[in-house]
């Protein structure tokens, strides 16, 4: 979205914070604090993980299509929709694994394993942007996966075969996740000239795509939502997550290295675990309590360490060429 009509909340950002990369941390943790509220609406729909992730992806390519082509920001390049078609079948597998996980798992724990994709992301971004990992960063990343075993280590004992099966495939969602962040990055870097919103609707319509494609082909019952409950939580999660959270993050991580972008998304995790806890009174052993505030601690300090950021982003700036 760009021009003299930005949003009020983008305009509020940009008051608010002069630089450019203070306002991407910000955008950031906007969008990770949306999406964080995903999984209950996921969890409460009382529809299946298809279901979900076909109307999430539906809305959003709605919204960001029709906006798009209002304000004429797509650019026809053939390179640039072969790359976000193939960025929209990543979100596509991202979402759905994720969605699934949580119906095994609950929404705390997969939201927590579907989202260490800063693992995978210091080392994407290292081998394809060159980026730096400085030593601060280090420390913090050691911080995390403490945090993430404290968050794991009381669980371990009450696994069975359907958990396990909802922890692996929570691990694979992390992957895509990694992955696509990687694909919407290169894409900033590659077609700067693309908008946020014209990228994210060639994304979405293409995972809708491929979502609808699938439950064609296994069962039509399931585009249907059985009750107004259902309608509101599929709904409420595709405008708070789809719309309003990915576009903050697809308009942040374009000025941030992977791996500082992966650290401030730990917010997403750590807020969906503490309200699973507090509200759902789930994993409320004292070390999880622990895991949760160290994952918080590392956003903190990622957002205010304004020597990290600049070790973090010098390399993303210098190889954007």
């Amino acid at each position: 979205m760009s021009g003299k009509q930005t949003p009020m909340l983008e305009r509020f950002c940009s008051l608010t914070f002069k630089s450019v990369q203070a306002q991407a941390i910000l955008y950031m943790l906007i969008g990770s604090a949306f999406i964080g509220l995903g999984p209950f609406f996921v969890e409460f729909s009382a529809v299946s993980a298809e279901t979900n992730t076909f109307y999430r992806l539906l809305v959003g390519s709605i919204f960001f299509t029709t906006y798009s082509c209002f304000k004429k920001e797509v650019k026809i390049d053939r390179m640039f929709l072969i790359i976000s078609t193939l960025a929209g079948g990543l979100l596509f597998l991202d979402l759905f694994l994720w969605n699934q996980s949580i119906l095994y798992v609950g929404a705390g724990l997969s939201t927590v394993l579907s989202n260490i994709e800063i693992v995978f992301l210091v080392f994407i971004g290292k081998v394809f942007f060159a980026e730096t990992v400085p030593a601060k960063f280090s420390f913090l990343f050691g911080f995390i996966i403490i945090g993430i075993c404290a968050l794991l280590v009381p669980i371990l004992p009450q696994i069975n075969l359907q958990s396990a099966f909802g922890i692996i495939i929570s691990l694979c969602a992390s992957l895509s996740y990694a992955l696509y962040l990687f694909s919407i990055k290169y894409i900033s870097k590659k077609f700067p000239k693309q908008t946020t919103t014209g990228m994210l609707s060639v994304v979405c319509l293409t995972g809708c795509a491929v979502i609808g494609i699938f439950i064609l082909s296994r069962d039509v019952k399931l585009f249907f939502l059985p009750s107004w409950h259902s309608v509101i939580c599929v709904f409420a999660n595709s405008i708070l997550s789809q719309v309003i959270g990915w576009w903050f993050i697809s308009k942040g991580i374009a000025q941030l290295s992977l791996s500082l972008s992966g650290l401030l998304l730990l917010l997403q995790p750590a807020l969906t675990f503490f309200l699973d806890c507090l509200y759902l009174k789930r994993n409320t052993h004292w070390l999880q309590f622990i895991g949760c505030f160290c994952l918080l601690t590392s956003v903190y300090v990622a957002a205010q360490n304004k020597q990290l950021q600049k070790e973090s982003n010098e390399s993303c700036h210098t190889n954007s060429g």
